[in-house]
């Protein structure tokens, strides 16, 4: 948000543990984004820009897994909602979509919005290059096209060169990826019957403590029916 909310207030309607169908209504938290990326080793340190605005927080919980919730955002600047789906058990489905490099074409990006939309997905993953360069401007852009996607499923990124590994807190801001390896812009988390595992292609591998994280990951995967690897860059390449 542009300003800062006393309280940012989410009435959802659903079936919550325990209970029949009802509406409740979550408080969160506003804060200033001003989230300055932690110093990697080897990794170099831009001026530091903070992403603009407010993020407002609403921890939800007694969700059903795979239960189908309505919302709406009471105190947003205008009428905000939509519905999504909790994350779902092993044993369920989901729908996911995953697309990249929207950066540059943004009628093009239109389209590839109107038609994930179309799909109804659980979940969106991004491949990176979200946008031409972090700023204010088009990160608002990028979330200004995916509104009717956004509104109704989460979606989460991995760090490609156009976002920079330099000007990472827009990354980490905006996303608050799960916890993971060294700042988070390498994390892994489970969906449902699916083991995600997002890494930043951006920094050496041979780093210290990257490869015996991934391997460790990659053996958390194998309880997993569908496991996905989400990165920039290929792994492997005919270019230089």
């Amino acid at each position: 948000s542009d300003v800062q909310l006393a309280s940012p207030i989410v009435e959802v309607e659903g079936i919550f543990e325990g209970a029949e169908p009802e509406l409740r209504y979550f408080f969160g938290r506003s804060a200033k984004m001003t989230t300055e990326p932690p110093e990697v080793p080897g990794v170099p340190a831009l001026p530091f820009a903070a992403p603009a605005g407010y993020q407002n927080r609403v921890t939800i919980d007694g969700l059903l897994p795979g239960g189908v919730y309505a919302y709406r955002v009471l105190n947003a600047e205008g009428d905000l909602g939509g519905s999504f789906r909790a994350v779902p058990g092993m044993d369920d489905t989901t729908r996911i979509v995953a697309y990249g490099d929207s950066r540059s074409d943004h009628d093009a990006h239109q389209r590839v919005a109107e038609a994930i939309a179309a799909e109804a997905p659980d979940l969106v993953l991004h491949s990176g290059d979200m946008v031409n360069m972090s700023s204010a401007d088009t990160w608002q852009t990028f979330f200004d096209i995916l509104s009717s996607v956004t509104a109704n499923a989460p979606i989460l990124g991995t760090i490609g060169n156009h976002e920079s590994d330099m000007l990472r807190a827009w990354f980490l801001g905006l996303f608050d990826p799960p916890t993971g390896f060294e700042d988070g812009t390498s994390t892994s988390f489970a969906y449902g019957p699916v083991y995600i595992i997002s890494i930043n292609y951006l920094r050496d591998p041979s780093r210290a403590g990257f490869l015996e994280w991934l391997e460790a990951e990659l053996v958390k995967a194998e309880a997993y029916p569908y496991r996905i690897m989400l990165a920039h860059g290929p792994m492997h390449t005919f270019s230089n």
